[in-house]
């Protein structure tokens, strides 16, 4: 992730092959630089390839799939590749992967590593037969939402193909003073280049979440419901992102002089419907419920009295944010209002930059988000549980509300 190619061949004249074993954690990068392929450990050194999956936030469905078709079979000729990992960082992130992960490394073969054929054999043995042909028209288009975001390496190692770190390794959602407020070069071109790849993608969203609407929730297998909910939270996060690219691009704008306050107050409105909608159609999943995490812990184990404020932590920093229901009400929201309320002062007052603070470099929206913090952790998350059962029989209507905001129209005159 850090090295360069030839590091890395310079490192392996130091090491002893007799008693090293090389782990490439990043097989599937996107980058065509820094992988396995130019190490010199193919058919040299025993190596072990892997990928490294659910990183921070990104816990819903994401892969390369299109690299690892390309490099896996390097992997599985080679008689000095040791073996095959899979390395996620939660257990509940993206069922696709890690069984298309299982079933390459117990078998390697075409039709496993490409992820076309291999979605096929996958849903032909999770669905009933009575929910296969709903099942598989939802799946195939939620293919390209799937491999449209994976991760990649740390934006001060990412110039190697002349393109600046593409990635992200959080959802803006979870964190929007990275979107709001960080507006620098490298930003500029990561929105610019996820904007023209995400667009074309997005534009699938609402038709595909009307259909997922279509299902029958009251009587729908376990299977069933639990996919369509990581499905629907990966098709929000692609809108979302796409969404906070434009705003960022926006902006920009407006701090050089340029671009339109009301559109920019257009599309504060419609992220923050996505967010509402995405937090009440969790809400439908105690998978998502740090609450009922709590609870369940709390009936089998006993725990410290203030554990609650331990778990807060665990959920709410840098690191750990994700697709949680009370983080929503609790944090994300709020702090999302922060951020647009301090650009529409911006707005109305003719100010078109970020005033940092010189002495001590915190953004201008730094000390009223320590506010929201301060309010999520004094109130109790039973507060903040919205009922699953009363959110279920709503989710076919929370996803057609989703449907409605999730993606900008384009232009009239387009």
């Amino acid at each position: 992730m850090y090295w360069q190619p030839e590091e890395v061949r310079d490192l392996l004249k130091e090491l002893d092959p007799q008693n090293t074993i090389i782990f490439d954690y990043i097989s599937d990068t996107e980058s065509e630089k820094r992988n396995f392929l130019n190490w010199d450990v193919v058919g040299q050194f025993p190596w072990i390839y892997g990928i490294f999956h659910a990183y921070e936030s990104n816990t819903e469905q994401r892969g390369n799939y299109e690299a690892i078709a390309r490099r896996l079979p390097i992997a599985a000729r080679d008689p000095m590749c040791k073996g095959l990992v899979f390395w996620p960082e939660n257990s509940h992130a993206d069922t696709l992967m890690l069984e298309f992960m299982a079933a390459n490394a117990w078998e390697p073969s075409k039709e496993n590593y490409t992820i076309a054929t291999y979605l096929e054999n996958f849903l032909r043995k999770r669905y009933l037969p009575a929910e296969l042909v709903a099942m598989q028209s939802i799946w195939r288009k939620a293919l390209p939402f799937i491999e449209a975001i994976h991760w990649n390496a740390f934006s001060q190692y990412q110039y190697d193909e002349g393109i600046a770190f593409l990635n992200i390794h959080y959802e803006f959602f979870a964190r929007p003073t990275t979107a709001f407020m960080m507006l620098g070069p490298v930003e500029i071109q990561r929105a610019t280049h996820y904007k023209r790849k995400l667009k074309p993608v997005v534009e699938a969203a609402p038709a595909l979440l009307r259909e997922i609407a279509e299902i029958d929730f009251a009587k729908a297998g376990e299977f069933v419901f639990r996919d369509a909910i990581d499905i629907v939270r990966t098709i929000a996060s692609r809108c979302m992102f796409a969404n906070f690219c434009d705003i960022i691009l926006g902006l920009r704008e407006w701090c050089d002089g340029r671009g339109d306050s009301a559109e920019l107050e257009a599309l504060f409105d419609r992220q923050r419907a996505c967010e509402v909608h995405l937090r009440d159609i969790l809400a439908a999943s105690d998978d998502y419920s740090l609450y009922v995490s709590l609870k369940d812990l709390q009936r089998k184990h006993e725990t410290n009295p203030n554990f609650e404020f331990t778990l807060k932590g665990n959920a709410e920093n840098g690191y750990c944010r994700a697709y949680i229901t009370e983080l929503f009400d609790g944090i994300y929201l709020p702090e999302y209002d922060v951020c647009t309320n301090y650009w529409r002062n911006n707005f109305k007052n003719g100010i078109r930059e970020i005033k940092l603070k010189p002495e001590d470099k915190w953004t201008p929206v730094d000390k009223e988000q320590a506010r929201c913090r301060d309010d999520f952790y004094a109130k109790p998350l039973s507060e903040l549980y919205i009922d699953s059962g009363r959110s279920k029989a709503e989710l076919a209507d929370n996803l057609r509300k989703l449907a409605e905001v999730a993606v900008v129209p384009a232009p009239s005159n387009i």
